[in-house]
């Protein structure tokens, strides 16, 4: 049974395949495309969709429909005139056909010119009889501002505001001037000469040239042209006549029968800005100390401005990034000067300072200088040791104090003092204090040795920079003389005598106790060894024990004396001399 299931399930499946297959080659085949690419679509169209514009391709021909909307055919339009029109005297009429948007209910139509100069222009066709035979006109005359050359034009298609076409479809036109103009520059200022050279169009019967300023009426130069020179050529000079920061116009009529024309070729006379003379640039000092000043000086010149009418500026940058600006004044003869200060607490270094000098229209000239600024060193008066001021050699005694007092001063700060001793066997001692008003460093001589010594002073600011009291202080360095104290030197050798003596007699004591000692040890050896040579006699026995009979109680002696008794040596035995013996003869 499952085997028979199977295969109904796969029979199945292939069908519905099939069917599938046999639906999708039916719809493409029946050329089925997207609804916004049928013609005459009625839900795509809405008031308030905005579709672009959109140019034409390489060919001119014209797009798919966008969004419903359908592009104009070529075959409904038309021009008059294929050939290029002369600007101003000569039109050309544009008429197209919109019969392929009568279903859609046709009410307006718009033409569109698309310049060379980028500028765009609109305006509304007129219908030929009724705007229902759709058939629309529109005559254009170019202006005598219109640029000459190649220009584009589109048409619009409406029913009210929803616009019924691409506007894609493009055709063109050309407009030439009456009269051609190539100037030498369009940017000129006073001083320098306008050179222009012209052509006429052959069909003009006179022309005239003249230079006129914005407004188009006022001239400042005007010439009429003989006809006979094609090209013709002028030469004008830009004097003070003419206004700098304005536009004037070469301005060319023409007539032909009773038709007459104004072509502008324009350009700008352009203010010349202030010179700054370089060579007059200079400060009254290149280098100075803080808190200190220097002068500015220099000469400016204008074309145009009168010197009593110009400015001159100074921005003052020091290396930090601060900046100060200044202004110099005026001396009415073209110099100016001013005065730069700096502070007790800006930074030392290269200062830039940016130079301008501006006229009455604004514009400027700018130049670049720089000084430098230093820093003050600190300054040293003198000192005192103890309270004294030296002018010769100091002398103090051994284990004294020495006390320092500074009278010294710096503009930015001082930081420290250093006081720096140095002996005549090299030796030496520094001592550093923060600085503080009425600063006192205390030096103890013990600390040194005994002899002479020199002093040396040095002064640092905040700046790091330090000043020693023999760069501008003409008694540096100072001596100072430690000498012993006599009573001191005196007591020491007292005292080791003294000690001597003690020593030395207590030293003797000690030898003689010690062989003293040895020789009482040896006499206690020789006597006991003697003792137990010894036997004792009876008599002796029989002394004893009379004297324990008669109660008779030995004292005892102190070990002291026992041990002197028995460090006595045994008495000698008297040598008895012998008796002569007579011999009888």
């Amino acid at each position: 049974m499952r085997h028979v299931k199977t295969r109904q399930f796969v029979k199945l499946t292939l069908i519905a395949l099939i069917l599938v297959g046999i639906s999708l080659n039916f719809i493409f085949s029946s050329g089925v495309v997207n609804p916004r690419e049928c013609k005459g679509s009625p839900d795509i169209d809405s008031e308030n969709e905005t579709i672009p514009f959109l140019t034409k391709d390489e060919n001119s021909k014209p797009l798919s429909s966008f969004n419903g909307r359908i592009p104009l055919n070529y075959s409904n339009i038309w021009k008059n005139v294929t050939r290029p029109i002369r600007r101003y005297f000569e039109s050309v009429n544009f008429t197209v056909n919109v019969s392929g948007y009568a279903n859609k209910g046709v009410n307006k139509t718009r033409i569109q010119f698309l310049f060379n100069d980028g500028t765009t222009t609109t305006e509304d066709m007129t219908p030929i009889g009724n705007q229902y035979n759709n058939t629309w006109t529109y005559v254009y005359k170019s202006t005598y501002t219109t640029p000459s050359g190649f220009h584009e034009v589109r048409f619009l298609v409406y029913n009210e505001t929803i616009q019924l076409n691409t506007g894609e479809t493009l055709t063109n036109f050309t407009i030439i001037s009456n009269a051609l103009a190539f100037l030498n520059s369009t940017i000129l200022r006073r001083g320098e000469a306008l050179k222009a050279e012209f052509s006429v169009n052959e069909s003009i019967d006179s022309w005239k040239i003249s230079i006129v300023d914005d407004n188009r009426r006022t001239p400042s130069f005007e010439h009429p042209v003989d006809l006979s020179l094609n090209p013709y050529q002028i030469i004008v000079e830009i004097n003070s006549s003419y206004s700098v920061n304005k536009y004037y116009y070469v301005k060319i009529n023409s007539t032909s029968g009773s038709k007459w024309i104004d072509e502008y070729f324009k350009f700008f006379v352009e203010n010349t800005p202030p010179t700054i003379l370089i060579s007059t640039v200079q400060f009254s000092r290149n280098s100075i100390f803080r808190t200190k000043s220097t002068t500015l000086s220099l000469n400016v010149s204008d074309n145009e401005d009168n010197p009593s009418s110009l400015t001159v500026s100074a921005i003052v940058e020091d290396p930090e990034g601060g900046t100060e600006t200044i202004m110099l004044d005026n001396k009415n003869d073209g110099s100016f000067e001013g005065t730069i200060s700096v502070g007790a607490n800006q930074p030392k270094g290269n200062y830039d300072v940016q130079i301008s000098a501006e006229d009455s229209s604004g514009v400027n000239d700018t130049y670049y200088a720089n000084f430098e600024v230093k820093n003050n060193p600190p300054k040293i008066y003198g000192f005192k040791i103890n309270n004294q001021t030296l002018n010769t050699s100091l002398t103090v005694q051994y284990g004294e104090l020495l006390t320092f007092t500074f009278n010294a001063s710096d503009v930015e700060g001082i930081a420290f003092v250093t006081v720096s001793l140095l002996n005549t066997e090299n030796e030496y001692f520094n001592i550093t204090r923060e600085y503080v008003e009425n600063l006192n460093i205390t030096i103890r001589t013990v600390d040194l040795s005994k002899g002479i010594w020199y002093v040396y002073v040095n002064v640092t600011d905040t700046d790091g920079v330090s000043v020693g009291l023999n760069d501008d202080y003409l008694a540096a360095p100072q001596e100072i003389i430690i000498v012993p104290n006599v009573m001191e030197e005196i007591f020491p050798i007292s005292m080791l005598i003294i000690g001597l003596s003690f020593g030395t007699v207590a030293g003797i004591g000690v030898v003689m106790g010690f062989f003293k000692t040895r020789f009482l040890k040896k006499q206690e050896e020789l006597l006991a060894q003697k003792q137990k040579e010894k036997v004792p006699t009876p008599k002796k026995k029989i002394r004893e024990k009379k004297r324990k009979k008669r109660g008779e109680k030995e004292e005892k002696k102190p070990k002291e004396e026992i041990s002197e008794e028995k460090a006595k040596p045994p008495r000698e035995k008297k040598e008895k001399p012998k008796k002569r013996i007579r011999r009888k003869l």
